[in-house]
């Protein structure tokens, strides 16, 4: 018998556990609705500032050009439904970048390619799994808490951020936080000394890769099986030789920034950016990212024939 006492450490509390929304999605099939249980933010689903901006060190000033709106999962989308007459059941996902922090929801990638998908298609309503801070590890247990609720989808795009964000053990709480890491390339002279260990190091980043190279390929599989027809890409440029090295990614395209700039300089010919362009007004990507993003979604949708055929 194993002296439960002396290993006490290693056994989980199950009301620890379930008083922590960021393992919902892990141990039961519910969606994690962290932030959302705040004080400040569990009365109302309507947000001209999203918590994801308040948090940041230097502010967000709230200029009256963005609405939050949730459904009642808390996610920047429709109503989720069981019901899906259209042809094509289409699920976003992704983190702030797929939310749209700091943009209205008209320049958001996955609201624009869902808008030009919809002219052509019988695509349903627009369904996004997207949040801020999460992870691919987020990225997957929630469309499994989606599939359990709602039923499978035929598509999936997703646009992943940085492959180094994890679950971290808090000895406080005895369960787990999401962390969301900071890319390795990140300068720490601009950051606040109590973020420097948010850096992700070397170790973090190789380990990391490794899990999620694993766990992808795993998702593709079960994708596949269930007929899913799953596109993703990254905004993280830092990445895209990595997962683009040996084709290991399927279901992976990368967005390679030096075709950013040359799509930059035809949308703007004569050099001078608009507001928002590049950043929005929490630092977020700019509109031109978000409509190069969507560009390309349609084109890989086009040459892969994931929707006409449904090939993967």
């Amino acid at each position: 018998m194993i002296d439960r006492e002396k290993y006490k450490d290693f056994y989980f509390n199950p009301d620890k556990l379930r008083d922590s929304t960021t393992v919902w999605d892990l141990f039961w099939d519910e969606f994690d609705i962290t932030w959302a249980q705040s004080q400040e933010y569990s009365k109302s689903k309507h947000f001209t500032v999203n918590p994801a901006e308040a948090q940041q060190s230097f502010g967000t000033i709230d200029d009256g050009e963005v609405t939050y709106d949730y459904n009642s999962d808390w996610f920047r989308s429709d109503e989720f439904t069981t019901e899906h007459p259209e042809k094509y059941h289409i699920v976003f996902s992704g983190c702030s970048e797929t939310e749209g922090v700091g943009s209205p929801l008209d320049t958001v990638w996955a609201k624009m390619l869902h808008t030009e998908l919809s002219k052509k298609y019988d695509v349903g309503g627009y369904y996004n799994l997207g949040k801020s801070g999460n992870g691919w590890q987020k990225i997957i247990s929630s469309f499994l808490v989606y599939i359990k609720k709602y039923g499978k989808p035929t598509h999936l795009f997703v646009m992943l951020p940085n492959v180094a964000r994890d679950y971290v053990w808090s000895d406080e709480r005895q369960t787990w936080n999401y962390q969301q890491k900071i890319s390795f390339s990140t300068d720490k002279k601009h950051l606040p000394k109590d973020m420097h260990d948010q850096v992700t190091n070397i170790d973090e980043y190789r380990r990391s890769f490794i899990n999620f190279t694993l766990a992808w390929k795993l998702f593709e599989a079960f994708c596949e099986a269930s007929n899913i027809k799953l596109l993703c890409s990254t905004w993280n440029y830092e990445e895209v030789d990595n997962l683009k090295f040996h084709g290991h990614i399927p279901s992976y395209f990368p967005l390679d920034r030096p075709v950013f700039d040359q799509y930059a300089k035809e949308k703007r010919p004569s050099g001078k950016f608009k507001d928002k362009d590049l950043r929005r007004r929490d630092n977020h990507s700019g509109i031109l990212f978000h409509e190069w993003w969507k560009d390309f979604f349609i084109f890989q949708i086009k040459i892969r024939e994931r929707i006409q055929k449904g090939y993967c």
